[in-house]
């Protein structure tokens, strides 16, 4: 991959620097993660410029700049990157060394959860239970819980299952707010285990209050993907076509007609790669982390 970003492939480098964010089969080298961040964000690369955003969000191989985080957020954010978008939210509302803008996230994570955003609706749900900056609309909020939780967010399971213990706007199902608690205890929400055991025990006291809400609007790292197809049984094409015209190229007896086979072969050998990277190395749509690493040996 490292041959592919210094070829200038934006999706190489934004990569390359995720890599070394995360020590992926390297160590671990925040500095070294800008520098790929920043090549492919001077592409435009929307993904690169959410990264870098986060590196100055948290001061990660960078001066601690808030400021040019937000910037670059709204780079990509303005290019419908789903994760930025949410992220710009989650700092307006929060009012974190900038001016609280509760409008402007709300039109962000809107943006976001129309593209089926998880955290983004999640948020939203917090936003319409709370009546933050909006008319409070407890049905609104327990429809973007659901759709959250249906993606498997923790938060949005326990708030929806608080819902539905309490009857706070939507009718009480003390099975179904059952299910929802326990599931968001075991995705780590600690708090969901006491009105679960209450239930449990049908002692209902007032652990069901809406107050109790999770109201963490938590920001979820950004994944990259690539394609599940069978690359693997690929990989061996380009390699193939280089030693069969060699031993073309060395079974003549013109110098000439040597070199010109050779050329041919150099040439198919890049190309066939560089078809391969296109087709399978960058398509951001599927949901599986592909390495050249575990391409090779599985």
């Amino acid at each position: 991959i490292r041959l592919f970003a210094a070829m200038g492939f934006s999706e190489a480098q934004n990569r390359l620097g995720h890599y070394y964010e995360n020590g992926t089969g390297v160590a671990k080298d925040y500095c070294n993660a800008v520098k790929w961040y920043r090549r492919a964000t001077k592409l435009g690369n929307k993904y690169a410029q959410a990264n870098l955003g986060r590196m100055y969000e948290h001061g990660n191989g960078v001066d601690y700049d808030i400021n040019y985080a937000i910037s670059l957020y709204r780079s990509a954010a303005n290019q419908n990157h789903a994760w930025a978008q949410n992220n710009l939210g989650c700092i307006l509302i929060s009012g974190k060394e900038v001016k609280p803008d509760f409008d402007e996230a709300i039109e962000w994570f809107n943006r976001a959860a129309n593209q089926g955003y998880a955290w983004a609706q999640m948020n939203l749900g917090w936003i319409y239970q709370s009546g933050q900056s909006v008319k409070q609309d407890l049905n609104k909020a327990a429809e973007y819980y659901e759709k959250a939780s249906s993606q498997g967010i923790p938060q949005a399971k326990y708030n929806l299952g608080l819902m539905y213990a309490d009857g706070d706007g939507i009718q009480v199902n003390k099975k179904l707010a059952f299910k929802l608690l326990k599931e968001a205890s075991e995705g780590g929400v600690i708090q969901a285990k006491k009105p679960m055991n209450a239930i449990k025990y049908q002692n209902d006291g007032d652990y069901f209050q809406s107050s109790n809400s999770a109201s963490l609007l938590k920001k979820e790292e950004v994944t990259f993907t690539t394609s599940e197809l069978r690359l693997k049984n690929l990989l061996g094409i380009p390699s193939f076509v280089l030693v069969l015209f060699l031993a073309i190229a060395l079974d003549s007896n013109n110098w000439l007609l040597f070199l010109v086979i050779l050329a041919i072969g150099w040439y198919l050998y890049n190309l066939f790669w560089w078809m391969l990277y296109k087709k399978y190395m960058y398509n951001l749509a599927n949901k599986r982390t592909v390495t050249f690493y575990s391409l090779l040996f599985g």
